[in-house]
């Protein structure tokens, strides 16, 4: 998708996040270290960045995120 719509402006990238920091995982997985989980407010900021104007060249990405593990 993003060699083809990159051709008409359009940007296309992926979010890879880890494991989500969110009640349901931690109920799921209760002895699990959430200090390593991805807070879902930093998935937020990825995907705010690849919507601005910043990201403009920046195509065809698969971000990782996870929190530097």
């Amino acid at each position: 998708m993003a060699a083809e719509l990159g051709k008409l402006g359009i940007t296309v990238n992926g979010i890879v996040p880890s494991t989500i920091d969110t009640p349901q995982n931690r109920a799921g997985q209760p002895n699990a270290d959430y200090s390593k989980w991805v807070k879902p407010e930093e998935i937020a900021d990825a995907i705010l960045f690849l919507a601005s104007d910043e990201s403009r060249a920046i195509n065809g990405v698969s971000l990782d995120i996870n929190g530097g593990l």
